[in-house]
């Protein structure tokens, strides 16, 4: 496998992304997927608003789409960039969930980082169920800006590190606008009880 080849491609995807003008966000990515058959398959993510929620349908996810309708599902290796650096990511757990359950020989599957391509594996026991692997319609959507709750879906690590680290900057942003408040006699040096 010529791993040159895909983070060419991958780069190349991204520069023509950055020169069309869109405003590119530090979520933005870029996946290329190639197949157990010698094809490669691209993917970016996509902001959209469903039912008022504003959703990030992940490049992984379109990239396995554009794979499934050439009718394949076997995944050698996996390069996720960032569109705005051009850097190597790890692809979220449950993206790299459905990338093993789409096909058994995907456990084989490589993930590209910078100094090496990392087995599947070595991210993770991945032999729990997805619902819907087989159909992304609904599969690898990040929310932006608000708490992540999917009903019915099994629950997630990653989900639940996003929802506690959101509660904690709704927390902090409530003590900066304590500590805004008028500090009275004595720059607020004695405060008032409420």
């Amino acid at each position: 496998m010529n791993y040159n080849l895909l983070f060419k491609k991958a780069n190349e995807m991204a520069a023509l992304r950055r020169r069309s003008g869109e405003l590119i966000s530090p979520d933005d990515t870029i996946c290329v997927l190639f197949s157990g058959n010698g094809r490669v398959f691209t993917g970016t993510n996509k902001h959209q608003t469903v039912n008022g929620k504003a959703m990030n349908i992940h490049a992984e996810a379109e990239a396995i789409r554009s794979l499934q309708a050439a009718k394949e599902t076997s995944i050698r290796t996996v390069l996720l960039i960032s569109a705005m650096q051009g850097t190597p990511l790890l692809p979220c757990e449950h993206c790299l969930r459905t990338i093993a359950l789409l096909n058994p020989e995907n456990t084989k599957c490589e993930i590209m980082m910078h100094d090496r391509a990392v087995p599947i594996t070595e991210l993770g026991d991945f032999s729990g169920k997805v619902s819907e692997s087989k159909n992304l319609s609904s599969e690898g959507l990040r929310v932006s800006g608000q708490k992540i709750e999917e009903e019915g879906n099994e629950s997630d690590i990653l989900k639940q590190r996003v929802n506690s680290l959101l509660s904690v900057v709704e927390e902090d942003t409530e003590a900066e606008k304590e500590d805004e408040q008028p500090k009275g006699f004595l720059g607020g040096l004695f405060r008032r009880k409420k």
